[in-house]
């Protein structure tokens, strides 16, 4: 019986997701705390949501076939390690871009029109109207500016575009006209797009390039009336720049679904401003979503047993991945 491992917090209906789709020969554990790691050493697969999995634990996974994120980001798994150990690591490419991108409008519209402070307001009984009528913007004719057109940056770029939006984007490469022209994006320069941009949405990897791409000198390049929007890796962004000008109203507002550190720490100071929207990195997770990301994980592990190589477009450690 070959052993799956769901490590991290699964709730019970992901976890039933999974259980109704199991094929013969396959068994599940959980594994939901890192007190329990050392059960891992038994998982023939693992599939990962939320905790790491560092070098010192990929060492002693002497049975795992494949590490498979519930999910697209893999920053918190060390991708060489698993690959000089022969473990291939795979994400669900596309899986979540829908979910995420409506978060993205949702962060969007919650920070142009000052949904919370207003919401807030109206609970403890005050009328706010005139306070934020001078300070509410409107989608239509503003230009976004999209830093990652991928998988969830194309569906940003098609929502965005529905509002009546201009679309700008920057990525490394620059993507083919064939992929921009459907969604109207014109590429630019990152500074350019900084600069000219009343909406910007970050939608790139956490990588050592992109660490704090979003730094003081980048916001500097910003308009005061824009707002940034992050729901991809809470690194992207140097939080303490974003606040210092969020806090001197140097940008209009932020939506961050995502922070430097997860749980957001109590003593953050994003917590005592009024012109952020925050919410717990949920921008992937809808109940509606947990059979599609449960039926990925399954094919991708099944197809690793009958000795298949796990697709390209979800492999993310091919380069280090040992072969001998």
């Amino acid at each position: 019986m070959a052993k799956i491992a769901l490590l991290g917090p699964f709730t019970d209906k992901m976890q039933a997701s999974f259980q109704e789709i199991l094929p013969a020969g396959f068994e599940l554990f959980l594994v939901p705390t890192k007190e329990e790691y050392d059960k891992l050493p038994d998982a023939d697969y693992i599939v990962f949501r939320t905790l790491e999995i560092r070098e010192e634990t990929i060492k002693t996974l002497r049975r795992t076939k494949l590490i498979q994120r519930w999910g697209v980001g893999y920053d918190i798994v060390d991708i060489q390690a698993a690959g000089e150990h022969r473990i291939p690591v795979a994400i669900m490419s596309g899986i979540n871009a829908t979910q995420v991108a409506e978060m993205t409008i949702l962060q969007t519209l919650a920070a142009l029109r000052n949904l919370i402070p207003l919401h807030n307001g109206m609970a403890n009984g005050q009328w706010l109207k005139k306070e934020f009528e001078k300070r509410s913007y409107v989608i239509q004719g503003k230009q976004v500016g999209i830093v990652g057109l991928g998988n969830i940056g194309l569906k940003v770029a098609a929502l965005f575009r529905a509002f009546g939006a201009n679309i700008a984007y920057y990525d490394t490469p620059r993507r083919p006209v064939e992929i921009e022209a459907p969604v109207g994006a014109r590429y630019m320069s990152l500074d350019k797009l900084l600069e000219t941009s009343d909406i910007v949405s970050l939608h790139v990897p956490l990588l050592e390039s992109t660490r704090h791409m979003i730094n003081k000198a980048a916001i500097a390049l910003m308009k005061p009336t824009a707002v940034i929007i992050n729901t991809s890796r809470g690194g992207i962004i140097d939080e303490a720049a974003l606040y210092e000008a969020l806090s001197n109203n140097r940008l209009l507002g932020a939506g961050l679904d995502v922070f430097e550190n997860e749980p957001l720490l109590q003593d953050s100071p994003l917590r005592s401003l009024k012109n952020v929207v925050m919410s717990p990195h949920i921008g992937g997770s809808t109940v509606d979503n947990n059979g599609t990301m449960a039926k990925r994980a399954i094919e991708n592990i099944v197809n690793v047993s009958m000795g298949q190589e796990v697709s390209p477009g979800d492999l993310v450690n091919a380069q280090y991945l040992r072969k001998d």
